[in-house]
């Protein structure tokens, strides 16, 4: 096989496979998922939270099968994007807790460094977000190459 097909289906597979694994947890806690669309959304939550899980399956599957790409290419850039803002808004709910002032001294200090761990933790993941929203661009420019069942929209 050409190792240009191997690197496109490589890259279609891999970037498809994060939305669809991500699922698994969307679907285990459905209460936290709406509650982290609440962050973006503050209206209508249940509803955007279907339409992200529908544009996650959706997306992954046209980017697998190179069905429409470009098209999952757009859905996924925005998606990414919202993704961004919940991570620095969860980052932001974060920073906003207190230790409760009866703990000891060590439990303050655990609390702490947790705090920053989970800062950092979100902070990060929205850079990544952007990383993913950049792939998704590219994916909207360039389709899904060789192996696609559909051809370039634009």
């Amino acid at each position: 096989m050409d190792k240009t097909i191997l690197a496109w289906l490589i890259l279609r597979i891999g970037y498809a496979w994060l939305y669809l694994y991500a699922l698994k947890m969307l679907f285990a806690d459905w209460s936290a998922t709406e509650w982290v669309v609440g962050l973006v959304f503050p209206c209508c939550i249940r509803l955007f939270a279907i339409l992200c899980v529908l544009s996650m399956i959706l997306s992954s599957v046209m980017l697998i099968f190179g069905i429409y790409a470009q098209v999952a290419g757009v859905i996924l850039f925005f998606y990414n994007l919202i993704g961004a803002c919940i991570h620095y808004r969860i980052a932001a709910v974060i920073k906003a807790e207190q230790q409760v002032e009866m703990s000891n001294k060590n439990d303050q200090d655990i609390f702490k460094k947790v705090q920053a761990l989970g800062i950092g933790g979100h902070v990060t993941s929205a850079q990544k977000n952007f990383i993913l929203a950049a792939v998704a661009l590219f994916f909207m420019l360039m389709g899904s190459g060789p192996w696609s069942v559909t051809n370039l929209l634009w």
